[in-house]
């Protein structure tokens, strides 16, 4: 015979039931490293819990101020841990970890975070109205991806000042391409352009036609943003090409041997076009005006003559970079 479902017996099997699967679930909570005793909020995320201060969340983030001025449950709730609240964020355990941990030592503990906590940084801060943790994670991406070119190529050649508060670390399995979405999302279009051309110019198309794929705290790119790098990078390659050309077909005009400097200078224009074929883009990146003593071909010039090539690629690269949003059908800089 079926049980009566209004039987006391089984009410109390329930009942019984239900307070083992919550004590199971209270055993299965962690104490994190930031645990205040005589802390007044329990933060919690997945299965950990943080103890923090109220008037400290209160002073960096408006979004708590407002929660912390609604009426909290009292210390005999069922849910407060040592007479505090619980406050449950459905962010990662790591992201959270991440955000308090800035919150209580805003740069010194943090000197060198992964891209997937820059990008929890801009979310959260986003959400949270943490404005500290904001200007930081932009002041960060600003410094790898900024509007200037001098600026740019300085922090590819380790030639630019340490600021190493201003950096990001790369972890395994860990892209460029998961910066993009939430750049986008954010709205931040002048980190837009120096950010396609970085992942342009360092991914082959294969890379670039599948994606960073989605691990861990990143997501992997969406379909529109592949097709904007791939067609960036189609223009930048024909702007490369072009620039090319224009620098090795001129000859200063006091060249002191026109045939030789000629042959080295269809010899260069040999060795660049090849690597356009291979889809080796780097013009910007590592294209400047040192590289080119690396090639022999540049010991056969004249010296006047290398020096006029010199100074026809750095006027293309400005020019590039000028038109460098309009490559990837973002709006001119300064718009």
């Amino acid at each position: 015979m079926d049980a009566d479902p209004y039987d006391g017996r089984v009410l109390t099997l329930k009942r019984k039931r239900g307070l083992a699967e919550r004590s199971s679930w209270v055993s299965k909570t962690i104490r994190s490293p930031i645990w205040f005793e005589d802390g007044n909020i329990v933060i919690q995320a997945e299965d950990i819990q943080y103890k923090m201060y109220k008037g400290l969340l209160a002073t960096y983030s408006p979004f708590f101020k407002d929660v912390f001025g609604v009426p909290q449950p009292t210390a005999d709730d069922a849910k407060a841990v040592e007479g505090c609240a619980v406050i449950n964020l459905p962010e990662s355990a790591e992201d959270v970890s991440y955000m308090l941990g800035f919150i209580l030592e805003p740069k010194s503990s943090t000197l060198l975070p992964s891209l997937a906590s820059v990008v929890a940084s801009l979310k959260m801060a986003h959400k949270y109205l943490i404005a500290a943790l904001w200007d930081d994670a932009v002041a960060r991406l600003r410094y790898e991806f900024p509007d200037r070119l001098e600026n740019y190529q300085k922090t590819r050649t380790g030639t630019s000042v340490d600021h190493s508060y201003t950096r990001i670390r790369l972890l395994p399995l860990e892209s460029t391409q998961h910066l993009v979405e939430v750049v986008r999302e954010m709205g931040l279009q002048r980190i837009l352009p120096a950010l396609y051309l970085h992942i342009a110019d360092k991914f082959n198309l294969d890379v670039l036609t599948e994606g960073g794929r989605t691990t861990g705290r990143l997501t992997g790119t969406s379909l529109e943003t592949r097709i904007t790098l791939l067609n960036g990078r189609a223009k930048l390659l024909g702007a490369y090409i072009a620039q090319l050309r224009l620098a090795a077909s001129e000859p200063s005009p006091r060249c002191l041997d026109s045939r030789r400097c000629a042959v080295a200078r269809a010899e260069l224009r040999d060795i660049y076009f090849a690597r356009a074929e291979n889809a080796n883009i780097r013009y910007l990146r590592f294209w400047d005006s040192e590289d080119i003593s690396t090639d022999w071909s540049h010991s056969m010039m004249c010296p006047l003559c290398a020096e006029a090539m010199r100074a026809t690629r750095k006027r293309g690269q400005q020019e590039v970079w000028n038109t460098l949003p309009l490559l990837f059908g973002l709006p001119a800089w300064g718009s």
